[in-house]
Parts: C-alpha cells; sequence; structure tokens
C-alpha cells in the first residue's frame, strides 16, 4: 500500500516545488517593476521641480523691479499652497488604506 502511495506524494511534492518557484520568480519580477516605476517618478518629479523653479524665475524677470517681491511672494504661496494640499491629500488616502 505505501509503495502505491509513495510515487503519488513524489509528484505532488515535485509539483508543489515547482509552484512554488514560479511564486517566487513572480515576486521578484513585481518588485524589480516597483523598483523602476519609483526611479521613474523621483526622475518625474524632480525634472517638474526644476521647470517650476525655472518658470518661476522667468516670471519674476519678466514682471521686473517694481513688482519683483510681490511676484515672489505669490508664487511662495501658490508653492506652499500646493504643498499642504498634497500633503493633506497623501496623509488621508494613506490613513484610509490602513
Amino acid at each position: 500500500m505505501f509503495d502505491l502511495i509513495k510515487p503519488i506524494f513524489s509528484i505532488f511534492a515535485e509539483m508543489a516545488k515547482t509552484r512554488f518557484e514560479l511564486i517566487g520568480t513572480e515576486l521578484e519580477k513585481e518588485r524589480l517593476r516597483w523598483v523602476e516605476l519609483l526611479i521613474i517618478a523621483c526622475v518625474s518629479l524632480f525634472l517638474w521641480a526644476m521647470g517650476l523653479v525655472m518658470a518661476s524665475l522667468a516670471l519674476i524677470e519678466w514682471v521686473g523691479e517694481s513688482h519683483r517681491l510681490q511676484t515672489m511672494m505669490v508664487l511662495a504661496l501658490v508653492f506652499i499652497g500646493g504643498a499642504a494640499w498634497t500633503t493633506w491629500r497623501w496623509k488621508s488616502k494613506a490613513y484610509r488604506n490602513k
């Protein structure tokens, strides 16, 4: 009786081992995909930030000497407001997904 069950158990064990190896491979591929997405997102955010800085400097230069300080203050308020809003959105999503 045991001689009949042993080959069947061996087949099932081999199938389980193969499945676990496939799961491990898929998880590694998914981890690498997320790392790549994170790197691309960081580069994108950096380039957007540089673009905003350059556009702000161009606007400050364009308005001239008379309204330079007011323009800088308005831009600072816009950036701080945007940062506060996105931080609030991030926190609300982070706590909602717990």
